[in-house]
């Protein structure tokens, strides 16, 4: 159960590291929930003395007046017999104190250092472990001595403050109280019992010590109180005997001092029956054994805990946003997501995904019909009017038969009035259009978080409306415009003849002008007017639709994107300026959360029914299978051509479970790697005398099982988030990147701080990522890429993330990188078939672009090699390497460039490989295994280039051989 300690000391360290010392705040505390064992005692009451004989070294400052001034977190790790003794800091990472009395300096000069020169006290713990194999597994909070007057250079305040930060610890229901009480005064006056009795009456978390003994007044003894007589606690009293100040002057070690404890509990005869459970030595081991019996009642609650606090904090931080990126390259694409967002949220309202877009079809369905149907032609058909229009159109020669003109007069001055109803309703499209961008944007809690932003995209926005408004009204008017220019001619060939009623088919000219006549024109008119009315009503909906809301769905931020990607640096910053107390906010919760996880981890690695190593800093153990590995682990982050499993476990389309992927495998089984047999991270770890690396979503979670290396890549991952979203889940190089954090905070938990660094540093990294940026985004032009870059602009901003990303890595202590460029994937069959090429010939266009993306990575490979001058970081441009298996491929023994072995369509590019039935022979004659991904074959052969240059010369500075052999990783630069 010694894990069981271990366990709460890395969760202490963690506390502390990260800012949680268990103190009133804002945030929620983790310290409070961990079994502690508090020791309180007023001043003089033989405190420091005990836990010096517990630990068996003289270490504590010492003086007069308060010499604890902040609370010392002591943790005690039993080593190995014969190993050599030493303390650690916390604060001061991979320095071993050996000189005791340079542990009791250090803790002077920290107490200063975090409350100054002053008798000042401070809440902020220290953290100290101390590895000897004369200790027992024990944590211990030492807090400051109880005191009852301040002294001089103290406030007067000093009496309540210490007892209000004794009390803060051992008023929480999980923290044991070790109250050490002086034998030679009377126990009604401890302050150790007064204290502990108002936080824990029942003495059910009190465990009582008495201290000098042996300076009792002759006559009396301390039998009644360590039978629990006098004063009975749940736990039976223990009483030591310290070494006094005259020993401690003349330097009496502590082995004789127990040596002396022992005899006077075992040679005194009121306390010989007692003896057995009397002394510093069973002190200790009490403690050791009831600590370990408390954490592991605790466990379950604290699991709860961290538990619902992670979906807590993990809430509130997904509703406050992400951080801002640092780059410009970062900021842009921060800005482009969340444009992106609020652009799916409008689309959304509009496609019936969210209320709102109906409101459009009740335009069309009732208010434009209803207009017209209210509109009045009284004026432009009354007796007056149609008489004055003929009359006027006829000029000095009346009409022979029927009035032509004046119809086309009158029927042109009525159609005129159908505009003002195909305005209101261009107008009341545009209302509604106006109100869903308010309300995508309300409902984009991204545009929340920066203002500036929201105002600028909302501008943009409406603007857009405002131009398609525009637009729709001109096209819509010129329908009606179009009405009046050319009227139906079959309408009026279909009307009756003007015959009147006696049968005659002759009038008067005269006659043509009575009342019953011109009403018969004005009807006529009228049902026109109503027949262009009822084809109106479907064709300006359709005007509408075409010129505002199918604009607004394709190109509403369209224009906004064009100048977004004029903007400098300082503009891009502008836009997301946010409020300082927010990203404090954030900057703490994300600590805050980093801590919980790495607790969890830490609880469920931890293996109940295994035996606790002997070893203080446990090192990894090496696999069977492995005898010497060059390097203790290899770590995998990337994309389909490493993805070796994780998206077996996702709901996605990019899956490689099935044959006859994995065919030419070691197991002839599909795996989830994208090839008939091994990539090229299988051979790697072969030449670095590592096992495969096992997949992130497929391991046990097993510490044994990271040892060696982690897999991380994802299948459709990207630089950019959104590449290859479309085929469903995947793990984004974001994400990976966490993930990988979360396995080195694992490993800081279960191994310690300075092995998990040497692990990490000593360890390879190998990135191969960025073909989904072209396949799934760039060159299908998702949101409008390429409006707003040109290939160089995108390369660029590819390039610039991906230096951001491996910055972020060394800061989590890797220093050895290898960073693959991409393939000349305009040679993949997919491309071949889709581009129509002839012979089997790459699509240099395609080619051209990966060729200046590799530029631009390894011009940041060279820069990042001067700017992290510890750092060994390699570029491996597998362009240049594919390319020279491309065009040699006879000599490496290939019989097809450009078909795949396994497909259909032309060079087998149309459809991904499904099926055994769809697959070649021959994998080892091809150098495509399917659409985008090589054979095994391939993989070996770029493995080996990678390792040492066997075929080509593509890796810079050198090859991965001779960095792992390199004496100094400067020599890189």
């Amino acid at each position: 159960m010694e894990n069981l300690i271990s366990l709460v000391n890395k969760i202490q360290r963690a506390c502390t590291a990260l800012g949680d010392h268990g103190e009133a705040s804002a945030l929620p505390t983790l310290w409070d929930s961990l079994p502690a064992i508090a020791v309180v005692g007023g001043q003089s009451s033989g405190k420091s003395s005990v836990l010096e004989s517990i630990v068996g070294k003289d270490f504590l400052p010492r003086g007069s007046g308060i010499v604890t001034r902040r609370p010392l977190v002591l943790q005690l790790h039993k080593s190995d017999e014969g190993s050599r003794e030493y303390a650690e800091f916390l604060h001061l990472p991979r320095k071993r104190f050996t000189d005791f009395a340079a542990v009791r300096k250090e803790i002077q000069d920290e107490t200063d250092r975090e409350t100054g020169r002053t008798k000042q006290i401070s809440s902020v713990p220290i953290h100290l472990s101390i590895y000897s194999p004369n200790v027992v597994n024990l944590t211990l909070i030492d807090l400051p001595g109880l005191t009852k007057v301040a002294v001089e250079g103290q406030p007067e305040s000093i009496v309540q403050d210490i007892e209000n930060m004794v009390r803060s610890y051992i008023e929480k229901p999980n923290c044991i109280i070790l109250a050490i009480s002086p034998a030679n005064q009377d126990l009604a006056t401890s302050d150790a019992i007064k204290i502990s009795r108002e936080v824990d009456p029942t003495g059910e978390r009190t465990l009582g010590v008495l201290t000098k003994i042996d300076l009792m007044d002759k006559g009396t003894d301390a039998v009644d109180i360590l039978e629990g007589k006098s004063y009975r606690l749940k736990f039976p009293w223990v009483g030591v005997v310290n070494r006094s100040q005259a020993d401690i002057n003349k330097n009496v070690d502590m082995i004789a001092a127990r040596r002396r404890e022992r005899e006077y509990f075992s040679s005194t005869p009121e306390y010989r029956h007692l003896a057995h459970r009397m002394g510093s030595e069973h002190l200790a081991k009490m403690l050791s054994k009831h600590l370990e019996t408390v954490i592991k009642s605790r466990i379950p609650g604290i699991q709860s805990l961290i538990n619902k606090t992670i979906a807590e904090l993990e809430t509130e931080l997904s509703r406050l946003g992400k951080p801002i990126a640092a780059d410009a390259g970062g900021k842009l694409y921060t800005i482009m997501e969340i444009c992106r967002l609020f652009d799916q949220n409008f689309r959304e309202h509009l496609d019936g995904v969210r209320t709102g877009g109906d409101k459009v079809y009740n335009v069309f369905d009732n208010q434009l019909p209803a207009a017209l149907k209210r509109l009045q032609f009284d004026r432009q058909l009354s007796m007056e009017n149609i008489r004055k229009l003929i009359t006027e159109a006829d000029g000095y020669q009346p009409h022979l038969i029927a009035p032509e003109q004046g119809y086309r007069r009158l029927i042109e001055s009525t159609l005129v009035t159908i505009r003002g109803p195909a305005e209101a309703a261009v107008d009341a499209t545009h209302s509604i259009l106006k109100d869903l961008v308010h309300k995508a944007m309300s409902e984009t809690p991204e545009l929340k978080q920066y203002p500036a932003l929201r105002v600028e995209v909302g501008n943009a926005a409406i603007e857009s409306l405002e131009r398609m408004r525009d637009q729709s009204k001109k096209a819509t008017l010129q329908l009606v415009d179009m009405e009046c220019c050319y009227l139906t001619v079959e309408f009026f060939r279909k009307l009756p003849q003007d015959v009147d009623k006696g049968g005659s088919a002759t009038q008067s000219i005269f006659d043509r002008y009575n009342d019953s006549y011109l009403r018969r024109i004005g009807s006529t008119v009228l049902s026109y007017v109503n027949m262009v009315c009822a084809t109106l009503r479907h064709s300006i909906p359709k005007s509408i639709v075409y010129c505002q809301v199918r604009e607004a769905k394709r190109s509403l931020l369209d224009f906004f994107y064009t100048e977004l990607g004029k903007l400098e640096q300082k503009r891009l910053s502008a836009l997301l300026n946010e409020d300082p107390a927010i990203m404090e906010r954030r900057s703490a919760l994300a600590k805050r959360l980093e801590l919980y996880r790495s607790a969890q981890a830490e609880i469920d690695t931890v293996a109940w029914s295994k035996p606790p190593s002997s070893s203080a800093s446990p090192t990894p153990l090496l696999s069977p299978a492995v005898s010497s590995p060059l390097v203790p682990a290899l770590f995998i982050i990337g994309d389909s051509t490493v993805d070796c499993g994780n998206n077996n476990y996702l709901g996605t389309f990019a899956r490689a479970d099935r044959p006859p992927y994995g065919r030419d495998f070691d197991t002839h089984l599909p795996t989830g790697r994208f090839c008939n047999g091994r990539i090229p991270v299988d051979y790697l770890a072969l030449h670095l005398g590592l096992p495969f690396v096992p997949s992130y979503l497929g391991q046990t979670g097993e510490l044994e099982d990271m040892l060696h290396g982690v897999n991380y890549a994802s299948a459709a991952a990207g630089i950019i988030f959104l590449s290859g979203s479309e085929l469903g889940q995947h793990i984004s190089l974001t994400h990976q990147i966490q993930q990988f954090s979360d396995t080195y905070q694992q490993f800081v938990l279960s191994l310690g701080e300075d092995v998990a660094i040497d692990l990490i540093s000593s360890s390879v990294l190998y990135i191969s990522i960025g073909i989904n940026d072209y396949i799934h985004y760039y060159l299908r032009n998702v949101s409008n890429v390429q409006n707003l870059y040109l290939p160089w602009g995108f390369n660029q901003f590819l390039a610039s993330t991906m230096r951001q990303e491996i910055k972020n890595l060394y800061n989590t202590n890797v220093r050895r990188f290898v960073v693959m460029g991409l393939p000349p994937i305009g040679c993949a069959p997919y491309y071949l078939q889709r581009y129509k090429s002839n012979n089997g010939e790459c699509v240099e266009e395609i080619n051209d672009m990966i060729m200046e993306f590799n530029f631009f990575m390894r011009y940041m490979t060279d820069e990042l090699l001067h700017e992290l001058p510890d750092a060994g970081i390699i570029f491996c441009d597998v362009f240049q390497g594919s390319m020279d298996i491309i065009r040699n491929h006879k000599s490496y023994g290939f019989e097809s460039t450009a078909n795949a072995c396994c497909g259909l369509g032309k060079y087998n590019g149309w459809m991904m490989c499904m099926s055994p039935q769809m697959a070649c022979r021959n994998a080892s004659d091809h150098i495509w295994w399917d659409q985008f991904h090589p054979t095994d074959a391939v993989n070996a052969i770029l493995a080996d280039n990678v390792w040492s240059s066997r075929h080509t010369e593509m890796c810079y500075p050198m090859n991965l051989e001779k960095m792992v052999f390199s004496q100094s990783l400067n020599n890189l630069v």
